[in-house]
Formats: C-alpha cells, structure tokens, sequence
C-alpha cells in the first residue's frame, strides 16, 4: 500500500543521527527521536516518504519545527488546488510518559499562522482520546448576537466514535479544534463513519490516531479509511484521499517577434483611428461575445486572433525597426 500512495507517515521510527531510512521511489523527510537514557533505541521520531514523482511540489517547513511534529507545504499550482495545503506529521508521547508535554499550544499558534496563507491537514497519533465530545459549537446561531457579517456559524455533522473515554489529551485536542476551526475526520468521513479504534493494546482498543482538516479543505476529501492493523503494527493505517490533480512543468517555446515596435508621439493619435476600423472591431468583438467550443479546434482559434492582434495593431502605430540589422561598427576611418 505505500507504494500506491503519495505521502506516507510512519510514527515512532525511533531514528537516530545514524539511521537512514530509504524507499525506493521516495524520498524521506525524517524528524530525529529523542534520546533515551539507558535504552537501546529513541523516543518517538517521524519519517515521511514522499513519491518521487510530486516532490517538486512538496517542502518542509522549518520556520515551525517542534520535536513532536513537522509541517510540509503543499504547492497549490503544482496540485491544482486554490490555495496551498499545510500538512502536519504528528506524534504526542502519551500522558504520563517523561517525555510528554503540551503541544497543543504550539500546534494552535502554527494553525492560526498558517491558515491564513492555505488549508491545514493534521495525521498522526496525539494520543488524545476524544469520545463524544463535540469538536465545534453546539447550536452556534448568529440571530442573537451582533457578530460581523462575515461570520460562519459552527454547525457541523456529528462524529461517531467506538472509544467512549476521554483524557486530558483529548479534551486539548477538542479546543484546538474549536478555536483553529478544525474538524476530526474520523467517524464522520466515507471509509470511517462508525469511528473505529486506531489502537489496539492487550488491554483493549482506543482511539488516540486522526485525521483533522480545517473546515475549507472538507470539500477537496474523497474518504478517510482506517485500515485493520497489520502484523508490523498495532496501530490502524489511516489514508486521506484528496480531490486534486498533480501538473508538471511544461516547457514553453515563444516565438521572438519578427522586428522591435517603437512609441513615437504620432502613435496615439494612430492608434485611435485604427481601432475604429471595421475589421479591427470586428476582431475585438469576436474575442468578448463568441461563444468558443471546448475543443482544440476552438481553443486554437482564440489563440491565433490574441496573439496576432497585438502585432497587428503595433505594426501599424509604431516605428518598426528590423530586428536583424546589425550595427556598422566605426573602425577609425572617416568618409573621403
């Protein structure tokens, strides 16, 4: 399954200065684990694997750097997306571990920052158990308060979960959700509406790995699915689909114009009688009320009548000089 999947993020690598995680066909962005005194191995870590093929469009944002998480951008022309897409990598040690600590503070000013600039995706495993608390504002309502125009009613629908309980973790989780305008894809989104279990311990499952995605990127999700556990962990594989298409570079061949076009003080008055003319009328009008077919043919059309204009009206108004006539150097010698 990785393979078939763009991104990929893998939590609790336990990757240290020596380690050097590679795929094939990927190149991994890799956030180091802390250091365990008297263990043989790290604390938490984050590799992301991102395919070869749309690393172009991809970069890691240093300036929000965290030891429990990374944020990548997503490139908005490269996708074919409005706006950029912001996603996080996060692993939160468990309450009570020595190296657990608030990162929900943090995360919500990196939200605030960074939502104003593109959409904000959150995966990993906070370790935050949320039952049934509601992740925005019940019965929000606008008609009796006078709050700005603009203002965006927290309705939203609500989230099934199998895991019942709550923790400090998640009742944090909550308010950045509610504060960022977040919105927890797990048991509310195709491939996951019963809210399954992401974590599955001797002593019982819970549900501590999630999908958060700001309230305008919703409509670009194609499904959450929250896959079994395999024998490599114990741990639901959790996969977003997103609504967007990857674009490449094309190369654009233009053609120099034939000569250089000059302004000289005759051109306004030139230019004004030209474009009085029937035929060039016609062919300003043809570009605003033709209804053009979505067809190569139509698109072509439209084209070489953009493009000839302006060299046609230019010609006729400007001073034409001939980009090809080379200068006669002086070599020192006058005239007899």
């Amino acid at each position: 399954m990785v393979s078939a999947t763009l991104i990929n993020v893998l939590l609790e690598t336990w990757c240290t200065d020596n380690s050097n995680p590679s795929l094939d066909g990927f190149t991994c962005f890799n956030l180091l684990s802390r250091k365990v005194k008297k263990a043989g191995h790290g604390s938490g870590g984050i590799s992301v694997f991102v395919k070869n093929d749309v690393l172009p469009g991809i970069s890691r944002l240093k300036s929000h750097t965290h030891p429990c998480y990374m944020w990548l951008k997503l490139d908005k022309f490269f996708f074919g997306m409005a706006k950029d897409l912001f996603l996080c990598a996060v692993y939160a040690p468990p309450e009570g571990s020595p190296y657990a600590e608030d990162i929900f503070t943090t995360l919500e000013n990196d939200v605030t920052t960074l939502s104003l600039n593109g959409n904000t995706l959150i995966m990993g495993d906070l370790n935050a158990r949320t039952g049934e608390l509601k992740d925005y504002i019940a019965h929000d309502s606008s008609s009796f308060l006078p709050l700005p125009e603009n203002y965006r009613e927290d309705d939203c629908q609500p989230r099934r979960n199998m895991d019942k309980k709550t923790n400090k973790f998640g009742e944090k989780l909550i308010d950045l959700c509610i504060t960022g305008g977040l919105r927890i894809l797990n048991g509310r989104t195709v491939g996951d509406l019963l809210g399954s279990c992401t974590c599955y311990q001797p002593l019982g499952a819970s549900t501590v790995d999630y999908g958060i995605a700001n309230l305008n990127l919703l409509p670009l999700i194609n499904s959450f699915q929250n896959r079994t556990p395999s024998i490599f962990s114990d741990h639901s594989q959790l996969i977003v689909s997103l609504m967007c298409r990857k674009t490449s570079a094309i190369p654009v061949n233009l053609n120099a114009l034939p000569c250089k076009f000059s302004w000289t003080s005759e051109s306004l008055s030139k230019l004004i009688n030209i474009l009085t003319t029937d035929g060039t009328m016609r062919n300003i009008l043809f570009l605003q009320t033709t209804h053009v077919p979505h067809t190569q043919l139509g698109i072509d059309e439209v084209v070489n009548r953009t493009s000839s204009l302006p060299t046609e009206l230019s010609s006729k108004v400007c001073r034409v000089q001939n980009k090809n006539r080379k200068k006669q150097k002086n070599h020192g010698l006058e005239d007899p």
